[in-house]
């Protein structure tokens, strides 16, 4: 569940923080969390999902229906979101990281890496901690390692993903060739990683399976699910309605 427009930092490679925020009405998110089966883990994304103005109200619906769920954070408001974490119950957070102190401020635009030390310090022995960490043209394999050392040194576990641009997020950075990731990432992400370069350069053509195991929902209601094209070659609007369908099938998916 997404609300990609609330951000608090000014992200190098991203132009949504100069957008109008937009966050999911309440009663939306409680009307998808009820037709969510058991067993599907929500992750609560942004932007930044402190600045939802029903934030404690859409993470005590969640603990209500006992459903598992991730909370991510830019931890910029840092006293708030330990404060969210502790009143809350949240048993699952995830802190974004895309290097050290230097490299973290050119990405993110704010010198904020000081907070996740704290963060993680005050809280990793009372919630499970992530760090995630998004390969992209901004940093380097030195970087990635050097957050690698750090969540060893505190016990908590590290997430790498890779940057990509949907047209959700604004991103203003073409995807470029990665670099070398072995051994520092887990399986499969590792595994993913290696064939990156092969499938940016056209080498490579993998049909795509996530559909069946994950979807982004964002602020309106409607999915990242591709849309069928008109003929002028433009992607169809679909309505929250014909999302919601998509959202069933997903999770029917899920069950066989």
């Amino acid at each position: 569940m997404s609300s990609p427009k609330d951000v608090t930092a000014d992200v190098k490679h991203a132009e949504y923080g100069r957008r109008k925020i937009l966050s999911m009405p309440i009663e939306l998110f409680e009307s998808i969390i009820n037709d969510v089966p058991n067993g599907v883990h929500v992750n609560i994304t942004g932007g930044e999902p402190l600045l939802h103005p029903k934030i404690n109200e859409i993470l005590a619906l969640l603990s209500k229906q006992n459903k598992s769920y991730t909370l991510l954070s830019n931890e910029i408001l840092a006293d708030k979101l330990v404060e969210i974490v502790r009143s809350e119950g949240v048993k699952k957070l995830e802190l974004s990281c895309d290097g050290p102190k230097v490299t973290y401020k050119h990405v993110r635009g704010v010198d904020n890496y000081d907070n996740i030390v704290r963060i993680v310090d005050e809280l990793r022995d009372e919630v499970d901690i992530g760090i995630n960490f998004t390969m992209n043209p901004l940093n380097t394999k030195k970087d990635l390692i050097k957050v690698k050392r750090f969540c060893d040194s505190r016990g908590v576990y590290l997430a790498v993903g890779v940057y990509d641009n949907p047209e959700y997020f604004d991103t203003t950075i073409k995807k470029e060739e990665l670099y070398d990731a072995d051994g520092l990432a887990s399986y499969p992400v590792n595994r993913y990683i290696r064939l990156y370069n092969s499938w940016l350069g056209g080498n490579l053509r993998l049909p795509c399976y996530s559909i069946r195991f994950s979807c982004f929902i964002l602020p309106q209601g409607c999915t990242d699910v591709p849309r069928q094209e008109d003929r002028t070659g433009q992607f169809k609007q679909a309505s929250v309605e014909q999302d919601l369908e998509i959202l069933e099938k997903i999770w029917i998916f899920r069950e066989i």
